[in-house]
This record gives structure tokens, C-alpha cells and sequence, in this order.
């Protein structure tokens, strides 16, 4: 971070937002109006204000316990009021509540007692955890599954964890799951009704597509004896056939032989490289979950690399990686996003950049726009990456000025 500590966060481009819930839940969110108000905005922005309510507390409440009792008068208001009825409720309290250390189990207790027919869990929106293996958004995330119920039999269905776009129809991982005789992929934001939720537990087994997903394999496998294995999106051809081999293995399959699939990567890779010529290219981690990863399978195909833009998180995800870069690649500039120093970087505009931090900060022409890998996956999203790549260099791309505070738009 610069010397006077100031952070800066960029503008997010505007997408689809995925809501992930279980069906027929309400969530509650109980605590002070300054902590609440950032979740009730969001619940306007993204049209989703009929699943989300806001109980506001003092300090005086949070402090004395009263908010417990609070909390079950507003759940008996949210049953006379909500169409449909919910028969979940999710309970979403604040960082305060984790230093008073509130008997979250008596809660619960208490509230199914009052509310038979009922389930109750607790959110804890607590960016103050740090734990890499137990973070708030995996924290979560398990919440999700938590309802699920064991079935009465098993079927041939996955379960794809921790993604919230699906996979594009023409990724082969798709057709080499149907090959191994997989008879549906099951995704929460693809479950309508309760009773497609509870399918989810019939599942043989679950990919993990993003690392906030693996609490949740790591509980589906404890409690339904359901085998799990991650997989994340990766532009490494080898981690690919890795991957495909080990998920082929665990449904008790054969993988085929990938070498044609490998060959064509590093073929279409050369020619990309002979498109964009002496170009560089700068990553960030609005566009690549593992931005050093990236950056390491593309030095690997022969691009030049020149910025990696990573984020600030305390946990890592991609050690190894980073190590690479940062001993084998010491020409590499690494970068984090939200520095407020980053404001007057000297412009790189001729330079590609892969992603919509780095595209702003280096006010570059040359835009690939990616959004934390969703839509790249396997060998399909390698070679539509090389596609983008080839198609950077011949547009020009203009990205609005930044809002900085104090500075006036040229």
C-alpha cells in the first residue's frame, strides 16, 4: 500500500448479478442501520427486495441481548406479511455480534421451539474473519446446503459448488460429463422449487468451481458420504487433463487420451502470439479469480506479461503461483487494484488488458473483457481467451474516465 494508507475501489461493470437462495427462505438481516444499509441498497439495486428484510438495532440492543427477543417478534410479522410464507429463515447478523459472542445455538434453539415447522440459520457478515479456510462468504455459502435432507436413493447427478454463472453450452467438460454417464449437472440458482433443492442431495458427487464452494463439498460429503473434488477455472491445458482425469476416476471412468486437445491449445497459443505481435498484457483479479495462475499458463504459451494487478485479501488462494511469478518473473510488475497511488499511474494505452481494473488504471485501448472467468472454462474458454486476445488488436476501446475525488475530467 502507498505510504498514507488510502484504499480506493473501482467501479464494478454492470452484469448480471446471480442470487444465490434456497427456495421458499427470507433473509433477515438484524443490526445497526449503518451496517444494514449497504445490503438493503443492493436488495433495490439487483430487483430482489422481496426475499431480503432489515430489522434495525441500537447499540443499547446489541449490548444488552435484547435484539434476541426483537428478532422473534419480527419473524412472527414476517409470516403474517410475506406471500408466500417462508419456511426458512435465514438470520444475518454483523461484525459487533462476533465480539459480543452471542450463544448463537440457544438462539436457534429458542426459535425453533417458538416456530415449530420452521428452520433457522445464522449469516455472519463478518469481513473481520481473515481465515483463509473459514471465511465469511464460504461461511455462507455452506448455510445454503445446510437444509438439505438425505434421500431416499442416489442418482447420476453432480453437483457443480461455489459457481454462479453456468458453464457455456459448447464446453467440452459438459459433454465428457454426459459421456460418463452423468445424468444432470444441478446448480442452486438453477432450483426453482424446494424440491429441485433437495434433489441436490441425491447428487454422486460435487465439483468445486470456485474456492468459495469447498466448505460446502467438504459438509455434503460428510453428511451424505458424497465425494467431492476441485476444479477451478484454469487457462493451463495440463491442470485441465488433470482435473478430467481425477473427476473421471471418482465416477468410475477412463478418461480419453487429451494430447490432440493439449496440441491444439499450444498451436492456437502460437498464433495468437504471432497476431498480437510485441504487445503486452496486463491481468487483474476482477477478471481472473487467480490472476497469477493466468498470468503463469500465458508466460508458459509465450505472451509477454507486464502488470498483474492482484487484490488485498489476507488469504491467499494461489501461493505457489505468486511464487513463481514473483521469483522466476521478476520483470513482472505486481500490483494491488484498490492502492490509491494507483490513480497516478503513467498510462500503458497500448498495452491489452484482461480485465476492467487494469483496463482503467492503465487507461489502456485494448480491452479483453472478462469477468472472474465465467464463461472460460477447459479448453473451450483457453481458446476463447486466445480468441478475445486476437480481437483485442484491432479495436480500440475507450473507458470512461475515473471519479476521482479532487480531480477534475480533462
Amino acid at each position: 500500500m502507498s505510504e498514507i494508507g488510502l484504499s480506493y475501489f473501482l467501479p464494478e461493470p454492470e452484469k448480471f448479478h446471480t442470487i444465490l437462495r434456497v427456495p421458499g427462505s427470507h433473509t433477515l438481516y438484524v443490526g445497526p442501520s449503518s451496517c444494514t444499509r449497504r445490503h438493503a441498497i443492493h436488495a433495490i439495486e439487483y430487483g430482489d427486495t422481496r426475499d431480503y428484510s432489515f430489522l434495525f438495532i441500537s447499540e443499547a440492543d446489541e449490548i444488552s441481548g435484547s435484539y434476541e427477543a426483537m428478532i422473534g417478534e419480527a419473524i412472527i410479522e414476517l409470516c403474517e406479511i410475506v406471500e408466500p410464507t417462508p419456511h426458512i429463515f435465514f438470520i444475518a447478523v454483523f461484525c459487533i455480534d462476533d465480539f459480543l459472542g452471542t450463544d448463537e445455538e440457544a438462539m436457534l434453539e429458542a426459535l425453533h421451539s417458538r416456530f415449530p415447522g420452521k428452520r433457522f440459520a445464522v449469516n455472519h457478515i463478518d469481513p473481520v474473519t481473515l481465515s483463509k479456510n473459514n471465511n465469511m462468504g464460504m461461511k455462507k455459502h455452506l448455510n445454503l446446503f445446510s437444509f438439505l435432507e438425505k434421500p431416499t436413493e442416489k442418482d447420476h447427478g453432480v453437483n457443480f459448488l461455489g459457481d454462479f454463472v453456468s458453464l457455456e453450452p459448447d464446453c467440452e467438460f459438459l459433454s465428457l460429463l454426459k459421456s460418463w454417464g452423468v445424468s444432470r449437472v444441478r446448480e442452486l440458482f438453477h432450483c426453482h422449487t424446494y424440491e429441485e433443492y433437495q434433489d441436490m442431495a441425491k447428487s454422486q458427487m460435487s465439483i468445486v468451481l470456485r474456492f468459495i464452494g469447498e466448505k460446502s463439498a467438504q459438509y455434503l460429503q460428510k453428511k451424505f458420504d458424497m465425494p467431492y473434488y476441485c476444479f477451478t477455472a484454469s487457462y493451463d491445458a495440463h491442470y485441465i487433463v488433470e482435473g478430467y482425469r481425477t473427476i473421471a476416476s471418482i465416477l468410475g471412468h477412463e478418461a480419453p487420451d487429451f494430447s490432440t486437445e493439449i496440441s491444439n491449445v499450444f498451436e492456437d497459443a502460437a498464433k495468437t502470439v504471432d497476431v498480437i505481435g510485441d504487445m503486452e498484457i496486463a491481468i487483474d483479479a476482477s477478471a481472473s479469480l487467480k490472476p497469477f495462475s493466468a498470468a503463469k499458463a500465458l508466460l508458459e504459451y509465450g505472451f509477454k506479461v507486464k502488470y498483474i494487478f492482484c487484490s488485498s485479501h489476507m488469504f491467499k488462494i494461489e501461493e505457489e503461483a505468486e511464487e513463481y511469478i514473483r521469483e522466476k518473473h521478476k520483470e513482472i510488475r505486481i500490483i494491488l487494484t484498490n492502492d490509491y497511488i494507483n490513480m497516478i499511474l503513467e498510462p500503458d494505452q497500448e498495452i491489452i488488458a484482461i480485465g476492467a481494473d487494469c483496463v482503467r488504471l492503465l487507461r489502456a485501448r485494448h480491452f479483453a473483457d472478462i469477468w472472474h472467468d465465467e464463461g472460460y472454462f477447459g479448453f473451450h474458454g483457453i481458446h476463447r481467451l486466445f480468441a478475445l486476445l486476437r480481437d483485442c488488436v484491432t479495436k480500440k476501446y475507450n473507458m470512461p474516465e475515473l471519479p476521482i475525488p479532487g480531480k477534475e475530467s480533462e
